[in-house]
Protein backbone atom coordinates (compact mmCIF):
# COMPACT_ATOMS: atom_id res chain seq x y z
CA UNK A 1 0.00 0.00 0.00
CA UNK A 2 0.99 3.56 -0.83
CA UNK A 3 0.84 4.95 2.71
CA UNK A 4 2.42 2.33 4.58
CA UNK A 5 5.62 2.51 1.56
CA UNK A 6 5.67 6.36 2.45
CA UNK A 7 5.74 6.03 6.23
CA UNK A 8 8.51 3.49 5.84
CA UNK A 9 10.48 5.34 3.67
CA UNK A 10 10.08 8.60 6.04
CA UNK A 11 11.23 6.79 8.81
CA UNK A 12 7.71 6.69 10.71
CA UNK A 13 7.64 3.48 13.19
CA UNK A 14 3.49 3.68 13.30
CA UNK A 15 2.56 2.04 10.57
CA UNK A 16 -1.00 3.10 8.82
CA UNK A 17 -2.70 1.86 6.43
CA UNK A 18 -5.66 2.67 4.04
CA UNK A 19 -8.58 1.96 6.71
CA UNK A 20 -6.92 4.69 8.30
CA UNK A 21 -7.86 7.84 5.79
CA UNK A 22 -11.13 6.12 4.50
CA UNK A 23 -12.17 6.42 7.65
CA UNK A 24 -11.43 9.80 8.89
CA UNK A 25 -12.75 10.94 6.13
CA UNK A 26 -16.65 8.66 6.27
CA UNK A 27 -16.18 10.22 10.05
CA UNK A 28 -16.13 13.74 9.02
CA UNK A 29 -18.46 13.49 6.00
CA UNK A 30 -21.26 12.22 8.18
CA UNK A 31 -20.25 14.98 10.59
CA UNK A 32 -21.09 17.35 7.90
CA UNK A 33 -24.32 15.94 7.72
CA UNK A 34 -23.57 13.70 4.27
CA UNK A 35 -25.91 10.84 3.56
CA UNK A 36 -24.50 7.56 4.86
CA UNK A 37 -25.15 5.26 1.88
CA UNK A 38 -23.34 7.93 -0.47
CA UNK A 39 -20.31 8.02 1.80
CA UNK A 40 -20.73 4.20 1.74
CA UNK A 41 -20.72 3.57 -1.94
CA UNK A 42 -17.64 6.25 -2.20
CA UNK A 43 -15.52 4.56 0.43
CA UNK A 44 -16.09 1.29 -1.32
CA UNK A 45 -17.79 0.07 2.09
CA UNK A 46 -20.80 -1.76 1.70
CA UNK A 47 -24.06 -0.03 2.41
CA UNK A 48 -25.20 -1.28 5.94
CA UNK A 49 -21.43 -0.84 7.68
CA UNK A 50 -22.02 1.73 9.32
CA UNK A 51 -20.19 4.54 7.71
Amino acid sequence: MAITRAGARAGIEVWFTGHSPRRGLATFSRLKGHDQIVIAKQSGWAQTSGA
